[in-house]
């Protein structure tokens, strides 16, 4: 790929984009230009499938194929610099473990397939349209990926994770009737999500009023209830979501602690990549979690307090109101009886 770049000098950087790649741009290249970026667009696209982390980018730049744009050259200078710094890097595949996954283990099934899906809501400042990632790990190794520019401009971001759920969802159906006609087993399917509002939408029976919906949650829906499809939905947390890796333009921490949660090594010495990553991300992880629990103890003894000292003020403000009402009670019918005695003693 070096050998075919024709664009000059590339400078080695840490991530494969940023959060520029999606901003509109009118200028063209020549035609002679035109040609050697989409044959080296080509080279990356086929390089993507074996490296999760530049899938995104390949697939921005290569949205740029049919009008090539200087702007898109730039990225794929981008690009080319942060595969010249990270070229020996791959995907590492262990001795599978009987139904475990990366993040389930089944009770019932040896081979277990984990569906990632996320979505990053209307990011293109150009068209709008959001932007959906799968990624499927069997037995907890990274099997395929695929990011894709969604056809639709979805009106919220649960109906752009429903979008996402849906193609993820195709794509792991299609992978699991292959693995199990070449395997002659039965596969155990979950599906991951980070929308709490997706996943209930696809839980509920029916589709509501989401009606311009309809064609896909009840296609999910009936997976979903089917017992011969052996599939399930659950939610993954947004930290741990290794499918954000497709969606957007990712920091540096950020791509590498996922990086490490698929297993990327560095070929030559056969170190995970990202490690001191992964660990601070766990760190936080385990840090928020362990303030929401504190928080959900703590609020409700808060409010149990809060009840108690209101019943104490009022107890306060009630004996309050007797003690004024008898030191009231008493002043008046001490004058009262002292004036009629000295009514009766003048007039006698």
């Amino acid at each position: 790929m070096q050998h075919a770049w024709n664009f000059g000098q590339v400078r080695g950087q840490t991530v494969p984009c940023d959060a520029s790649i999606q901003v509109e741009d009118v200028s063209e290249l020549s035609a002679e230009d035109a040609s050697w970026f989409r044959s080296i667009v080509g080279m990356c696209l086929y390089l993507s499938r074996d490296r999760p982390d530049i899938m995104f980018t390949a697939k921005e730049v290569a949205s740029r194929m049919s009008r090539p744009t200087l702007a898109g050259l730039q990225h794929l200078k981008k690009l080319m610099g942060y595969l010249k710094t990270t070229g020996e890097l791959g995907v590492f595949l262990k001795c599978p473990q009987p139904s475990e996954g990366k993040w389930k283990v089944s009770l019932t099934k040896f081979w277990v397939l984990e569906s990632y899906s996320d979505a990053d809501w209307a990011s293109n400042k150009q068209h709008r349209r959001s932007i959906s990632c799968g990624l499927h790990m069997l037995k907890g190794f990274y099997l395929f990926g695929s990011a894709k520019t969604q056809r639709v401009i979805a009106l919220s971001s649960c109906e752009s994770e429903l979008y996402s759920i849906v193609s993820t969802m195709s794509d792991a159906l299609c992978i699991k009737r292959c693995l199990e006609l070449v395997l002659q087993v039965k596969i155990h399917q979950i599906r991951f999500t980070d929308s709490s509002s997706a996943r209930q939408l696809c839980n509920r029976q029916g589709c509501g009023k989401t009606r311009h919906l309809s064609g896909k949650i009840l296609w999910v829906q009936d997976i979903d209830m089917s017992r011969t499809q052996q599939t399930e939905l659950a939610q993954v947390p947004d930290m741990f979501n290794l499918s954000d890796i497709g969606t957007m333009s990712l920091g540096r921490k950020r791509l590498m602690a996922l990086m490490n949660e698929i297993d990327m090594i560095y070929v030559e010495t056969g170190e995970s990549v990202g490690q001191a990553e992964a660990e601070q991300a766990h760190a936080s992880y385990t840090t928020s979690r362990n303030v929401s629990k504190l928080a959900k103890i703590s609020f409700p003894l808060g409010q149990k307090l809060q009840q108690q000292q209101n019943m104490d003020n009022a107890m306060n403000q009630r004996s309050m109101r007797t003690t004024i009402h008898f030191r009231f009670g008493f002043s008046f019918c001490f004058w009262l009886w002292g004036g009629l005695l000295f009514a009766v003693t003048a007039w006698m």
